[in-house]
């Protein structure tokens, strides 16, 4: 199984503070949330949804 991770960089609505992280991608029914480096505000917060297939 594939180590998948996402990169961002996100400013925060607070302080303007730039924020880097790396974020492991979490198994179907997950949650995780991020807090600013700077002002420590949850800035994002990331959910796993199993997706159903869709047939065109």
């Amino acid at each position: 199984m594939p180590n998948n991770e996402i990169a961002y960089r996100i400013a925060c609505l607070f302080c303007g503070q730039i924020n880097h992280a790396t974020v492991p991608i979490v198994g179907k029914g997950n949650s995780m949330t991020y807090s600013c480096e700077n002002c420590q505000k949850i800035i994002i917060e990331f959910h796993v949804h199993e997706m159903q297939e869709q047939h065109t």
